[in-house]
């Protein structure tokens, strides 16, 4: 069913989503649209990578909007109070910057690992009605494809992680943090810029014998993990686990 402002409307009308990143370049779209639907948006980030004028003029937001909050996602005691209110998360934040990451990689760290970490215990510790936690990687996990070919490239999400910079690192990293949380029994999907929602419906998750990243199995074989190539084994889940 295409996501029409309709469909939209009818299954977020009166709901609270909650977006980090709200004021950035992506998450300030997904805050217009949302709210255009009916939802109530929280929109939640440092607004520190522009100028107060973008983000008023270009963006449309403001912080003297009640729903918009300024603060580190890498704060608890704040996340945990703004998770709260939260029917849906979407997270948008990140320094997203690839030479700003690439200068100073422990604040992509902070922000981009940490910030995610922060952000799912928040979700686990305070609100059990959270239908949905919404994770916003990048197409920049998969590398740069194939320098022979200059056509365009297509990205599959079984495609094996290959991320080159720091950014794309700490991308990738967030895509793991998710998915165990997703395992342990978390509502969590994860999707790039420009790729579509990873449901995992219907298929299990196991952590790969070797290295720990989750691996995705089918109803019959074992996948390769992506991070190590080596293969996790299809065990029946724990009790209490998996979605």
């Amino acid at each position: 069913m295409p996501l029409t402002d309709v469909v939209l409307s009818a299954a977020l009308a009166g709901s609270t989503v909650v977006v980090t990143g709200g004021g950035g370049l992506v998450g300030s779209r997904i805050t217009a649209r949302l709210r255009t639907a009916g939802a109530r948006v929280i929109a939640v980030g440092k607004l520190d990578a522009y100028p107060a004028t973008v983000y008023a003029d270009l963006f449309g937001v403001h912080t003297t909007d009640r729903d918009t909050i300024v603060g580190d996602i890498a704060d608890a005691t704040l996340m945990d109070h703004v998770i709260r209110e939260a029917d849906y998360v979407i997270h948008a934040a990140a320094v997203a910057d690839v030479a700003a990451c690439t200068r100073n990689p422990m604040a992509a760290i902070q922000t981009n690992v940490t910030g995610t970490q922060v952000l799912l215990d928040a979700v686990r510790r305070c609100n059990a009605r959270v239908r949905r936690f919404v994770f916003v990687s990048s197409a920049a996990v998969y590398g740069k494809g194939d320098p022979k070919r200059h056509d365009v490239q297509t990205w599959h999400e079984d495609r094996p992680l290959a991320p080159l910079s720091v950014y794309a690192n700490t991308k990738a990293w967030g895509v793991p943090l998710c998915l165990w949380s997703r395992w342990s029994g978390g509502n969590v999907a994860v999707m790039s810029e420009d790729m579509p929602v990873r449901e995992s419906a219907g298929e299990s998750m196991r952590p790969c014998d070797f290295c720990g990243h989750p691996v995705v199995m089918d109803s019959v074989d074992e996948r390769d993990c992506p991070v190590c190539g080596e293969a996790a084994e299809d065990q029946p889940a724990e009790a209490g686990r998996g979605s």
